[in-house]
């Protein structure tokens, strides 16, 4: 018969395979085998758990952290665990579902990165919301990567201008935060000019977006440019490719 722990180019093994596809039946039928335990790994470090929350499997998700507890603090090579890869991934339920569990955003990897920072690297609109609301939120934003960067670096460097003002929205609502509404709705704004023009502004002054005027309270009745917050822009260089974190 088929090595049930045969090993794919990678080192995944059919556990692996199946995790993808979030087959509860199959994954439990290997590890009734005794070829294979949850805790295998292919040739990066990765477990079926960690696997199931990055395709977002949220069914073998649950299973596997109900089941087979030990695997939840089990990290790849590059000590990223389950939830830092479902944050990375944008797989918003299986991160809350591990949240559930017991794992939290601020453990960091080998390149320092929280769930955050990767959430942020990755554009990932939703989960970064969610993580936003979380308790703890303000201490997540000053943690720093080896590389001393912050999340607001992160998006920086990206010019994820939406994620930007979804940072600045939530520390405008802390009392004495470092953003105001209006910060916010910059770089909203920014977001929707840069999307149409992403090597240059043609114009200094641009009226905020729908979502900015309403961070700032003043949204005009029936499309009208009277009481819109005006925005001082200066042009913006071309996108550079990400670096790597």
């Amino acid at each position: 018969g088929a090595h049930l722990d045969k090993c794919a180019s990678a080192g995944m093994q059919p556990i692996h395979w199946a995790s993808t596809r979030g087959n509860v039946g199959i994954v439990e039928w290997l590890l009734g085998t005794g070829a294979v335990t949850a805790s295998t790994t292919d040739a990066h470090g990765t477990t079926p758990l960690m696997i199931a929350a990055q395709y977002d499997q949220t069914r073998l998700v649950y299973w596997l952290a109900k089941n087979q507890p030990q695997t939840l603090t089990m990290v790849d090579v590059d000590a990223d665990n389950a939830y830092h890869w479902a944050a990375y991934k944008d797989a918003l339920t299986s991160m809350m579902l591990l949240h559930d569990f017991g794992l939290r955003p601020d453990a960091q990897d080998n390149c320092g990165s929280t769930a955050l920072h990767l959430a942020v690297a990755r554009g990932s609109q939703q989960t970064v919301r969610w993580l936003m609301e979380q308790e703890g939120w303000e201490e997540l934003m000053k943690i720093k990567d080896a590389k001393n960067r912050t999340v607001h670096d992160f998006a920086n460097e990206r010019h994820l201008f939406v994620i930007r003002g979804i940072l600045a929205e939530h520390e405008a609502r802390k009392e004495g935060g470092g953003h105001s509404p209006a910060a916010a709705a910059f770089y909203y704004y920014a977001a929707a000019a840069y999307s149409s023009a992403n090597s240059m502004w043609h114009s200094s002054i641009h009226y905020v977006t729908e979502k900015a005027r309403y961070l700032t309270g003043t949204a005009p009745d029936k499309g009208q440019s009277r009481g819109m917050v005006r925005v001082e822009m200066k042009p913006v260089p071309p996108i550079q490719p990400a670096p790597e974190s």
